[in-house]
């Protein structure tokens, strides 16, 4: 990963906590139920890799809000395709716990930042391949749709282990 993408994405993880201070405590059930706080969500995504160029994949999103009483937690997993070309192949397994901030005057925006792990597969033309366990730190946002049931998203992904990347990633949840 070059210095420049080093330097962006470490600033964004930096903001995020900022926007996050503005919460206001969550008593129980804030915005969620017990039933919703644990509730399963699937999604569609495309991503851009700094090393890997676009991807496309799948994403499950887990509430934990069980887990820790009024802490809003959830389990983001996903796997992505990615199409970095000249016979390379190259996939992702993740899956991260984050926070879910409730900032009171974003009510339709819920941000997020967290933790994980990842493993990378990479190959070439069939010749060679290599395997990578590594860490993940992620930052992004949900949207909430009025009368929706489709939620949007976006996210920023560092992935630690050999094949470093940022990664950006958008979709949809379900």
């Amino acid at each position: 990963m070059n210095k420049s993408a080093l330097v962006f994405a470490v600033a964004a993880l930096a903001v995020l906590p900022a926007v996050g201070s503005a919460q206001r405590a969550r008593t129980a059930p804030a915005r969620s139920s017990s039933a919703s706080a644990q509730a399963v969500h699937f999604g569609a995504e495309a991503s851009w890799g700094s090393d890997t160029d676009f991807g496309v994949g799948a994403r499950l999103a887990y509430g934990l809000g069980g887990l820790i009483q009024n802490v809003p937690l959830a389990l983001h997993a996903s796997f992505d395709w990615f199409f970095p070309g000249s016979g390379l192949t190259w996939w992702e397994i993740n899956g991260n716990v984050v926070y879910n901030f409730d900032v009171r005057t974003m009510p339709t925006i819920t941000p997020y930042l967290g933790a994980g792990l990842s493993f990378a597969h990479a190959g070439f033309s069939g010749l060679a391949s290599d395997n990578n366990l590594g860490f993940n730190l992620v930052g992004g946002a949900q949207f909430k749709l009025a009368s929706s049931k489709i939620t949007p998203f976006a996210e920023l992904r560092l992935d630690a282990h050999s094949g470093s990347q940022m990664v950006l990633t958008g979709g949809i949840l379900f």
